[in-house]
C-alpha cells in the first residue's frame, strides 16, 4: 500500500504553467489567423495569389511590415503586405489602431468571448467586414 500513495504524489499538475502554455497557444492561433486573413486579402486586391501568373493579376506585392496589435489574447505581430501600385487598407484592422477593438468593429459580439478567430465556421463576416 506505501507504494500506490508513492505513485499517486509523483504526477503533479502546475496549473500556472497548463494556463501559461494555453495562453500562448491562443496568443499564437490569433496571430496565425490574422497573418493569413491580411494574406488573403492582398491575394483579392492583387487578383491572384503570392508567385502565381494569372491573366486577371492586378498588382504584384513588395514584401511585408511588421506591426503590433494588442489583442485579448496578447500582443501579436502582424506582417501587413505591401504592394507595388494598389494601396492595401485592410478591412481587418484600422490603419493606426493598436488595440483589438479595432478588428472587425463587433468581433466580441460575434464570437463567443470575444475571441477574434476566423479559422472556419461563420464567424468570419464580423472580423472582417464589420458586418455580421
Amino acid at each position: 500500500m506505501g507504494e500506490e500513495k508513492k505513485m499517486g504524489q509523483v504526477i503533479s499538475i502546475d496549473e500556472k504553467l497548463i494556463k501559461d502554455h494555453l495562453g500562448e497557444l491562443v496568443r499564437g492561433t490569433v496571430e496565425d489567423t490574422l497573418n493569413g486573413m491580411l494574406d488573403e486579402e492582398a491575394d483579392r486586391l492583387c487578383g491572384a495569389g503570392k508567385h502565381e501568373r494569372s491573366p486577371d493579376r492586378q498588382d504584384y506585392r513588395s514584401g511585408h511590415y511588421q506591426r503590433n496589435l494588442t489583442t485579448k489574447a496578447g500582443d501579436v505581430k502582424l506582417n501587413v503586405p505591401k504592394l507595388r501600385r494598389l494601396p492595401f487598407e485592410t478591412a481587418i484592422i484600422e490603419r493606426y489602431k493598436r488595440r483589438e477593438s479595432s478588428v472587425g468593429g463587433g468581433a466580441d459580439r460575434d464570437v463567443p468571448g470575444g475571441c477574434v478567430c476566423a479559422a472556419g465556421g461563420g464567424h468570419h463576416g464580423g472580423a472582417v467586414g464589420g458586418q455580421g
